[in-house]
């Protein structure tokens, strides 16, 4: 369900200048009627847990779906805000908010917290991202995560608190633990970060003594420029039209992903930009340094006779939807 909301809100993201254009009137039309399926849900009060499920059912759906662009910051900021009153209800952390299809709810193995994050699309080149992460030892306190760093400068070499968070919508976690021991958490997110390109981001997650959520840590070694760089997360940038996976991958015991190289400009005079090979590289786990190591071109980990593809081994997409839940059987 989630996938078809996203697909679905990208299409009419997509056709919604040209719609416009052509038929001012009717698009106006469509665009109230649309939004007002949503809006009772969206501007009704709620009391329990179900109540704000369906609110911000509501509120995710106008986020994604709208064409009104101040609706989707209402919509946004109404997520955002009554997302906090609902985590502190008595047993919010124990809800499963297995009907709230518009957000991204990622948890370790183990529970010990949850992160929950979505995606606002503000214009053609703006994306912002929101995010909330409710620890199990202490779900009273909350971490509002707040879409910063691009904007700070702090991108890649950086830890970073929840204020200055990298912005990515998550679908993946993968636990380890660094070189003392401690508990770290590797987060898989897509970024939509402008018209001409998209990004895939790996960062860390780790708590402070206080238990103060921090994102980035210098546990990723080497580059294929640079064998010795080291940097607190991973961003590949790859083209608007390419298809790009990121993810743990548990037959190569590693961070799987789709080699990038230089590709045409996506218009005609741009800047050259990056598209896949149809080869993959990675890091792999280093127990006993805590590190991702570097790793190119993973063909000999393959041991099928066929040259490996990028798609199946790193997409999954018939398998998981963008959320990380087992995608329904297509119709």
């Amino acid at each position: 369900m989630a996938t078809k909301y996203l697909l679905f809100s990208l299409c009419i993201l997509g056709c919604v200048v040209l719609a416009k254009a052509q038929n001012p009137y009717t698009y106006v039309v469509d665009t109230i009627y649309q939004d007002s399926l949503y809006t009772p849900a969206f501007l009704a009060s709620a009391k329990t847990l179900d109540d704000y499920q369906k609110k911000l059912n509501a509120a995710g759906t106008l986020l994604l779906r709208s064409r009104d662009a101040s609706l989707r910051g209402a919509a946004s900021d109404t997520l955002l805000n009554a997302f906090q009153r609902a985590l502190q209800l008595p047993d919010a952390y124990a809800f499963q908010w297995v009907e709230l299809t518009t957000v991204s709810k990622q948890a370790p193995p183990s529970d010990a917290w949850r992160i929950y994050t979505w995606q606002h699309f503000v214009n053609d080149s703006t994306y912002r991202y929101n995010g909330i992460l409710q620890a199990k030892k202490d779900p009273a306190k909350l971490y509002v995560l707040q879409d910063s760093a691009q904007a700070l400068g702090l991108e890649r070499e950086y830890e970073l608190r929840p204020d200055q968070w990298y912005g990515a919508l998550y679908y993946g976690v993968q636990p380890f633990k660094t070189s003392k021991g401690k508990e770290a958490w590797v987060l898989f997110g897509f970024d939509a970060d402008a018209y001409t390109h998209r990004r895939k981001v790996a960062d860390i997650l780790t708590f402070s003594k206080s238990g103060t959520p921090l994102f980035g840590k210098e546990v990723f070694v080497g580059t294929e420029q640079d064998s010795f760089r080291r940097m607190a997360r991973l961003i590949l940038e790859y083209r608007v039209d390419s298809r790009v996976g990121l993810r743990y991958d548990p037959e190569l015991k590693g961070i799987a992903f789709d080699h990038l190289v230089t590709g045409p400009p996506l218009t005609k005079g741009g800047p050259p930009s990056k598209i896949p090979d149809g080869s993959y590289d990675g890091y792999t786990y280093d127990k006993k340094s805590g590190e991702w190591r570097w790793r190119m071109e993973w063909f000999d980990r393959v041991t099928s006779d066929e040259a490996p593809r990028p798609f199946p081994i790193l997409e999954s997409r018939e398998k998981k939807d963008v959320f990380g839940r087992p995608a329904k059987p297509r119709g």
